[in-house]
């Protein structure tokens, strides 16, 4: 039988649930108190306090860490990894909690495999080298470390087949226990296969691993690179593109849902295609343009370019043919050719993948949100819009009639002179 102290806490409990406004409750009163005069600043942040607080209570808290954090998410956008310190991450939407591995350092930088089940932490050697460390999030192991010259970037594939650029030309080796500077594997593919634009200046090659195992290698300089594909040993490499402005490699989320009927709505997860899109910069016709590469099992397709300005942190979601990117310190969507669309989260630093938005809010806390944004934030974002502009035009307003009080006591000042 219930006890008369637990019952009155159990009616508290229910009164208390019952009480506490919602979100919309939350968003007319915001709503109302920006009508009132003199009232915008103080009100717009409130909004952005009410904006946060949903999100977090969509969101899982994933770290209270305040270390500067770097995200890697797989070309195939079924991964996500961060860095804090010297610890790395693995988020997974069928992994209730993310691997983690401990380096021996904090890394420069991680070349993630296509699938994101293995890695190679970059980080400083001995002046003119880099280190680089492979590592199995599939299996939690970190392999001996190599290294070599900063100039060659090598890729670890899904499979743990280690790529790296030498001398004799680009080797492997299957990694395992054994040491993984003996790189011993057969036929090398030769430097010969790649010929240079420009043979007076340096080139290097930059590879990236793909999720069918396959990699993409970059050869080239100072924004003028080629691209090609190399299948594995034993295959011939292609070149797929040519005029490409840098050797960076970006994937695609397949399928994330960023707008939902129910606010607590969580991600359903889709079977992924057997194909793969990726994007490239080049330069063509003097401009930059974004070009868009499908991976089907018959080889690449190149999509027509988007005219863009060289970005950063750019992610295009599948199943909305759009990008997200931060943008006034929300998450954008932005489609080519149209307008920018907001979403109601507040954060300098996210990054999307598959199961969900990782990001940090604004004491650095990082969470995962699964669920789209429903329309009761919606409407709360577009709150925080109005309350900026009249916030904006208050601001005009009081800078107008400081000049105006200044105007009048210099002409009483004059007046006071001339007499």
């Amino acid at each position: 039988m219930m006890s008369s102290v637990s019952y009155r806490i159990g009616l508290f409990l229910l009164l208390f649930t019952a009480c506490r406004p919602d979100l919309e409750d939350k968003r007319a009163l915001l709503e109302e108190e920006l009508g009132q005069e003199g009232k915008a600043r103080e009100t717009l942040s409130r909004i952005d306090l009410t904006i946060q607080e949903a999100n977090r209570e969509r969101s899982r808290k994933l770290s209270d860490s305040g270390e500067r954090r770097k995200f890697y998410p797989s070309l195939d956008g079924r991964t996500m990894v961060y860095s804090e310190g010297n610890r790395l991450f693995s988020l997974r939407p069928d992994q209730e909690d993310p691997v983690q591995l401990d380096l021996p350092a904090p890394p420069v930088h991680l070349l993630l495999s296509g699938a994101g089940d293995a890695a190679i932490a970059l980080s400083d050697a001995e002046p003119g080298n880099c280190r680089f460390t492979p590592l199995s999030f599939r299996q939690g192991k970190i392999f001996d470390s190599f290294q070599q010259d900063c100039l060659n970037l090598p890729a670890l594939t899904d499979q743990l087949l280690l790529f790296t650029v030498r001398p004799e030309g680009i080797t492997g080796k299957q990694m395992g226990s054994a040491d993984a500077m003996h790189l011993d594997m057969p036929p090398p593919l030769p430097l010969s296969a790649f010929p240079p634009k420009y043979k007076k200046i340096k080139n290097k090659f930059v590879l990236f691993s793909l999720p069918d195992n396959s990699i993409l290698i970059f050869f080239g300089k100072a924004g003028y690179y080629d691209l090609y594909h190399y299948p594995g040993f034993g295959a011939t490499v292609r070149k797929i593109l040519s005029d490409v402005a840098r050797p960076q490699l970006d994937g695609e989320v397949p399928f994330f849902h960023i707008q939902t009927r129910e606010e607590e709505q969580e991600l359903k997860l889709r079977p992924v295609k057997n194909e793969y899109r990726y994007f490239v910069l080049r330069r063509v016709a003097g401009r930059f343009e974004l070009t868009p590469l499908t991976q089907k099992k018959e080889g690449f397709k190149t999509g027509k370019g988007i005219r863009m300005k060289p970005m950063e942190n750019l992610t295009y979601l599948g199943n909305e043919q759009a990008f997200l990117q931060p943008r006034r310190n929300l998450l954008a969507v932005w489609k080519p050719g149209k307008p920018y669309r907001y979403l109601p989260l507040i954060s300098k630093t996210f990054s999307v993948y598959q199961g969900g938005i990782v990001y940090e809010d604004h004491d650095r806390k990082l969470y995962l949100r699964k669920s789209g944004f429903g329309q009761t934030e919606l409407d709360l974002l577009k709150l925080k819009f109005d309350a900026e502009n009249m916030a904006e035009a208050d601001r005009a307003q009081e800078e107008a009639e400081k000049a105006k009080e200044a105007a009048e006591e210099k002409a009483a000042a004059d007046e006071a002179d001339s007499e």
